[in-house]
């Protein structure tokens, strides 16, 4: 089955987005200037970056003194009282083998960012059924400075911004196919936005 992508890219002699090689070297090249800032950036955390950082280091260290308690589980899930544990849940694997610093959080927002893209691509690519449109939306992610500065310091949003867009990548394929399995995605990623 022809997609609409395939049939305009055929009406057009075969050629897709103009410059998507050059926008993807754009966002390549966008990335290892992150990578780059991230490695040199001598600043040290700022205040609510170090809250977080400190946050996420008493999850791995909670998880440390682990218990089959329902004590345990009570502070494990009340250990922040201000802000919802999704995104120090997901730095525990890193916080329970050494102390979590800054390099972890950025280690996981890189992975954070990685999924982004993807998510974006994908999202992109099933909206306009082509493949090409998809990668210039990842693209355009990525050279968006906003985003550039989320991924740079080890914050609440970037790890929002994620399950907003599982959450709605979901909603779309659901929308698409219902199926028992799509609607799971949908409420697993409803609960991740909204958690």
């Amino acid at each position: 089955m022809k997609t609409t992508s395939s049939r305009l890219a055929a009406a057009r002699g075969g050629v897709g987005i103009p410059f998507l090689p050059a926008w993807a070297g754009l966002g390549m090249a966008a990335l290892l200037l992150l990578l780059v800032w991230n490695w040199t950036d001598p600043l040290p955390p700022a205040w609510d970056e170090a809250q977080h950082l400190l946050q996420a280091q008493a999850f791995g260290d909670h998880l440390r003194r682990f218990r089959w308690e329902g004590v345990w589980w009570q502070q494990f899930l009340h250990l922040n009282q201000r802000y919802p544990p999704l995104a120090y849940w997901l730095g525990i694997p890193l916080a329970a083998l050494h102390p979590f610093s800054r390099a972890d959080g950025q280690l996981l927002n890189w992975v954070l960012l990685g999924i982004l893209t993807l998510a974006t691509q994908r999202l992109g690519q099933r909206i306009y059924h082509s493949q090409e449109v998809g990668w210039l939306a990842a693209a355009l992610l990525v050279l968006y400075p906003g985003i550039a500065a989320l991924a740079h310091v080890y914050m609440l949003e970037l790890p929002l911004l994620v399950a907003v867009t599982l959450a709605f990548w979901a909603i779309w394929a659901y929308g698409e196919e219902p199926t028992w399995w799509r609607a799971e995605g949908v409420g697993a990623g409803v609960a991740a936005a909204l958690g």
